[in-house]
């Protein structure tokens, strides 16, 4: 295993995988509020997402863990970030799962900066995967924190039924 850092704001803040496995990392950007959808049925059908990877930009990291004034504040004690995944059949919601990405809540001082593995297996059958990005740090235009995330390693099972 080799380390990476990467040093753009596009990037994942801290890569610590395998040559091969860098081409794989995906980025996402989720607009404020709103539910961006990163699965839905293809032929077969539904499908149960076993777990994803996720890690903070190298964008929102530096911003919590610095602030950008006049646009964002430092992270400080009550702050958070979190990533909320849920997951649809039918566009009926089965379950979800919130993902900390950075939490200074109860004497915390969570930031984000190594991957992360996410057991999504609780949200069972599903055939479209949605995420939200929510904080603390809100103004008159929303959402003051970067809204953005790294995804990486999508791990599934579908049954395929030959015809």
């Amino acid at each position: 295993v080799e380390k990476y850092i990467v040093r753009n704001s596009d990037g994942t803040i801290n890569v610590e995988r395998t040559r091969k496995d860098i081409s794989n990392l995906t980025q996402n950007q989720f607009q404020d509020g709103r539910e961006i959808a990163i699965a839905s049925t293809n032929e077969n059908g539904a499908f149960t997402i076993k777990s994803i990877m996720v890690n903070n930009t190298t964008y929102a990291y530096w911003d919590m863990k610095n602030g950008n004034l006049p646009f964002s504040k430092k992270f400080v004690s009550g702050d958070w970030f979190k990533v909320s995944i849920k997951g649809y059949k039918s566009k009926i919601e089965t379950a979800g799962v919130d993902v900390f990405m950075a939490d200074f809540r109860d004497g915390k001082t969570f930031l984000m900066n190594k991957w992360q593995k996410v057991d999504l297996n609780s949200l069972g059958k599903v055939d479209s995967v949605a995420f939200s990005l929510s904080s603390s740090d809100n103004g008159n235009f929303g959402m003051n924190t970067p809204a953005y995330i790294c995804i990486d390693n999508i791990e599934f099972t579908q049954t395929i039924i030959s015809k």
